[in-house]
């Protein structure tokens, strides 16, 4: 062969042997670039050590590095947080958090984890505190490996999450990265890597800012061999902010038409922020309102929908609805209807819409007779005959209500017993042939304990009623024309089992203030809803609990989200053996509470079971109407709360001394923003400073007299915290206490037989 031939020869299998070259470079790199590998038989080759340039497809990442032999660390990544954070190790100074189920505000978080999407299972979440949470894997070392995993991110104040990664020889690297509202789904993320030398994860969430606008959560973190499988998903869209909504509605709104209808602006996309929003239904006088709530889609017990009865001040509540349904008639007593909307922040639902009509008592029982007597809840008439007969012949035992009172009393719990016999009331006689008929008298109206009775020359008293007891041991009145002993029957009633403290209190001061000691406030509860202390309470009877109505409204069916603890001082201590945890079977809010005015601000709370009574836990006396404290008179109040408006709570139990404040004095105050009504007391000083707050909503007012402890207020609301000339509000127990003792008493009288 020529010379000039062996070239030709070699240059023609050289060309082929590079084309063959590059056609294998070609396809390692398409590999790399959807995630895959070349063949194990193909020959290995040495690169550099991990690069930072990245190839991204989707949220699939496939980063170009070395091969080894080393063995996977699949265990020590692989977690789906049910048993929590598996080997990984959160940071200290910015940690994420395991939950299961949705959380506070439940319209930002997922309401499921991934693994088992259900509400029982567990994912981590960056959430409400920190503005940046970080999670690191242990030291691996792998060998074409795939990272997966799932993420969440919701919320108006979502920055980033990002994936990085470690070598110990360079900074910690980002390998992958998404930013920004991604709407309300789990969604996949997949990392494929080659690295020879030991290295770790780092999974960090970063949030604009603190708050319960933003949602970054993780489940499902696994790593494989191999290749990332082709899965093939959308690349998630970024959720633009609509513009916000008027926060009043652009109302109030109001309609004078006999029918018509209307939907909360936004309807049926969405509803505004931080709502405060109305809408008047007014009737011609003398016609009343048939409203139909059609459609509702409320968050679940944090936005709510009030609809109230009557003029302001003067309103019944016909119902708050909140959460999805059911959709109510509701019929007004008088002509004007309002319905009153409020919610938080990153509301999700549709809102509401309505229809109405007026007319003539529309869906209205008929009226009852003057000889009949209407029910309260089911609305029939019976015969007025059957009224404090000691039988229940309402289904709500109202017609066995206030069936008793002491009547020209020299003091609170004495005086002539008084039984109501249709159409009024008698003076009970007195005889000595009935044993124990005062303490019968005294429980019936809720006083634990008699001191006795004595005989009273009856002129003057009547009319009259002789007093039987029936075999299951309610009293039965029949009319007299007089009393054969010509004496009337005076009872003195005591409270003596309530408002006395073992332990002494200190006085010291709620808003930036210092702890009470143990024991010093036995009668005071955390309030709490899923877990979070939400308001104070306060212990009337081993049974029951008084407390604000804005605590609970929108939420009194949400019975198993709220638990009460009593004996407490420490939020965070709430296993000490002195604390007792309550849960509650019913709770009340008063009918005629409005939030627009906070006018009769109260709510009971039915307990699951009667508690036992121990130095730690003892039941406060409520303050009755004859009772005199003066404006000036120093009180005290004690709570949780925090020390200025949206501050955090105090972990331990804070108290301090305040003095009443006229009701004048108070008006001039509030002027410009509340008109104080007579459900309501002042307390506080004139140059602030010492004040109750967020968190102590619901929290006891007291007042000490004759050596008891006298719940007169229950800690409503007020004007910032603690400020100059802003004495702080408390709903007026006296006043109230007909409704509390009334609704009491329906409650005991329907309750189950066990």
């Amino acid at each position: 062969m020529k010379l000039g031939q062996t070239w030709s020869t070699l240059e023609m299998v050289l060309s082929v042997l590079l084309v063959l070259m590059s056609a294998v470079a070609v396809a390692a790199i398409v590999m790399a670039w959807i995630g895959l590998n070349p063949d194990d038989t193909v020959p290995e080759t040495t690169t550099a050590a991990l690069s930072t340039s990245t190839i991204e497809q989707g949220s699939t990442t496939a980063v170009p590095s070395s091969s080894s032999t080393a063995v996977p660390d699949v265990k020590h990544v692989s977690c789906s947080f049910e048993n929590g954070f598996c080997d990984w190790k959160p940071d200290p100074d910015a940690p994420w958090r395991v939950l299961n189920g949705s959380n506070y505000p439940s319209s930002t978080g997922p309401e499921v984890d991934h693994t088992f999407m259900n509400s029982t299972g567990s994912y981590i979440t960056c959430w409400r505190g920190p503005t940046e949470c970080i999670i690191r894997s242990q030291n691996l070392s792998s060998d074409r490996a795939c990272l997966e995993f799932w993420y969440y991110m919701y919320g108006r104040d979502v920055y980033k999450l990002s994936v990085l990664v470690g070598t110990g020889t360079e900074d910690e690297q980002i390998l992958w990265s998404k930013q920004g509202n991604l709407g309300k789904s789990w969604l996949p993320g997949q990392i494929y890597l080659n690295e020879t030398d030991t290295f770790w994860f780092v999974f960090k969430a970063e949030r604009t800012r603190r708050g319960t606008e933003n949602e970054i959560s993780l489940d499902d973190i696994s790593l494989t061999m191999g290749p990332c499988p082709i899965r093939p998903s959308p690349e998630p869209k970024l959720l633009t902010t609509a513009a916000p909504l008027p926060k009043d509605c652009g109302g109030p709104r109001i309609f004078t038409e006999a029918n018509s209808s209307f939907t909360s602006l936004g309807y049926p996309s969405r509803y505004p922020e931080e709502a405060d929003c109305l809408w008047y239904v007014k009737a011609a006088p003398g016609l009343n309102v048939l409203l139909n709530i059609t459609d509702l889609d409320l968050a679940l017990g944090r936005d709510l929908l009030d609809v109230l009865d009557g003029e302001e001040y003067n309103t019944t509540r016909l119902a708050t609805l909140t959460g999805n349904g059911p959709f109510q008639t509701l019929a007004s007593q008088t002509n004007l209807v309002t319905l009153h909307l409020t919610s938080g922040k990153l509301t999700s639902g549709k809102g509401f819409a309505a229809n109405y009509i007026t007319g003539y008592r529309l869906g209205l029982p008929p009226p009852c007779t003057e000889k009949e007597f209407r029910c309260q809840e089911s609305k029939d008439c019976i015969s007025m005959d059957t009224v404090c007969d000691g039988k229940n012949d309402c289904n709500d035992a109202s017609d066995e209500v206030d069936c008793m009172m002491l009547w020209r009393g020299k003091y609170v719990g004495q005086g002539v017993a008084r039984g109501f016999l249709p159409p009024t009331w008698h003076s009970i006689c007195a005889d000595d042939s009935l044993m124990n008929l005062d303490q019968l008298i005294c429980s019936t109206l809720h006083y634990p304990h008699s001191q006795g009775s004595t005989p009273l020359n009856a002129s003057g008293y009547g009319p009259y009623a002789i007093a039987n007891v029936s075999d299951s041991g309610n009293l039965i009145l029949k009319h007299s024309t007089k009393c054969l002993s010509d004496n009337v029957l005076y009872v003195r009633c005591t409270l003596r089992d309530c408002g006395r403290h073992f332990l002494p209190s200190t006085g010291l001061q709620i808003a930036g203030g210092s702890d009470a000691p143990a024991g010093s406030w036995p009668w005071i509860a955390s309030l709490q809803y899923k877990n979070n202390h939400i308001c104070g309470a306060n212990l009337i009877a081993p049974g029951w609990l008084l407390t604000a109505a804005h605590c609970v409204l929108g939420r009194e069916k949400l019975l198993e989200n709220w638990v009460a603890y009593l004996g407490l001082i420490d939020l965070f201590n709430t296993d000490a053996s002195d604390v007792v945890m309550a849960t509650a079977v019913a709770i009340y809010s008063h009918p005629h509470y409005d939030s627009r005015c906070m006018d009769s601000d109260v709510a009971l709370i039915q307990l699951a079971q009667p508690l036992n009574m121990t130095k730690y836990i003892q039941p406060i006396c409520l303050a009755e109407e004859d009772q005199s404290f003066k404006p000036g008179f120093m009180c005290h109040i004690a709570g949780w709360g925090s020390s200025h408006p949206k501050g955090p709570t105090f972990s331990k139990l804070q108290e301090a001394p305040v003095p009443l404040v006229s009701t004048e004095t108070c008006m001039n105050q509030m002027a410009d923003s509340f008109n104080i009504t007579s459900h309501m007391i002042c307390a506080g000083y004139p140059q602030g400073g010492i004040d109750t707050c967020s968190g102590d909503s619901g929290g006891p007012l007291i007042c000490e007299d004759v050596d008891h402890e006298w719940l007169v207020g229950v800690t409503s609301f007020g004007i910032g915290c603690a400020q100059t000339n802003r004495s702080g509000i408390y709903a007026q127990v006296a006043s109230l206490l007909p409704w509390i003792k009334q609704q009491i008493e329906k409650a005991e009288r329907t309750k189950p037989v066990p």
